[in-house]
């Protein structure tokens, strides 16, 4: 679709999202000029990539709506649209960045700052995951209580232990991942974290200078 086509529907989409307002008052909102806004409701402009990014900011549109390109307006979250997140996954992610420019959190490591790291350690999008979602489908499995106390899983169990094995129930499998792989991983990837930012802490170089300076300055001394 060029240009030209686009005109009519970009016009008629900008009137909808004007509404009642008058040009004066959706230009001043959009922050554009009166005369720009009358060029594009009149389909004789269409807008430049800027502009029509802060028509869709302002609006909470889509871009390819405002084209024609789509007949959905909801504005696609590049969260949900490129790494298959929920769209309220992406929503929640939207309000921690949100939460992180306020205090107390602006300026502090954040719980954005913290997911951002975790989501950079090997550890975490690996090892560590692979262990929750072995974690949620064991949780998932259900047994039947009734089976236990057949003839069957008796002998079945008998004939295990002479072999030196013995049958773990799906709930006993969750809760051995859980106490021995998922909390000592994320403990020591916490951990490993905390370190990395004390490290980088201002104060913390501040009292590395200092004692290398004192160190320095003990020969001089003796």
């Amino acid at each position: 679709m060029g240009n030209q086509e686009r005109l009519p529907v970009l016009r008629t989409r900008i009137g909808e999202l004007m509404g009642a307002r008058s040009i004066t008052e959706f230009a001043k909102e959009l922050q554009i000029s009166r005369q720009t806004l009358g060029f594009y409701l009149n389909g004789d402009r269409i807008p430049d990539s800027e502009t029509l990014a802060q028509i869709c900011r302002c609006c909470n549109v889509s871009a390819d709506w405002l084209l024609g390109l789509s007949e959905d307006p909801n504005a696609v979250m590049v969260a949900a649209d490129e790494f298959g997140l929920s769209e309220e996954a992406a929503r929640r992610l939207q309000a921690l960045r949100a939460i992180s420019q306020i205090p107390p959190e602006k300026g502090q490591y954040s719980r954005i700052n913290l997911l951002s790291d975790l989501l950079e350690d090997e550890d975490f999008t690996g090892w560590f995951l692979a262990n929750c979602t072995q974690y949620v489908k064991r949780k998932q499995r259900t047994s039947s209580e009734d089976y236990v106390f057949t003839t069957e899983y008796a002998a079945i169990i008998s004939e295990l232990e002479k072999h030196g094995f013995e049958i773990a129930t799906s709930e006993s499998v969750a809760q051995r991942l859980f106490s021995e792989n998922i909390i000592p991983k994320l403990r020591n990837m916490l951990d490993r974290l905390a370190k990395k930012k004390s490290l980088l802490d201002p104060a913390h170089v501040v009292d590395v200078l200092h004692e290398e300076l004192a160190n320095e300055a003990e020969p001089e001394a003796n």
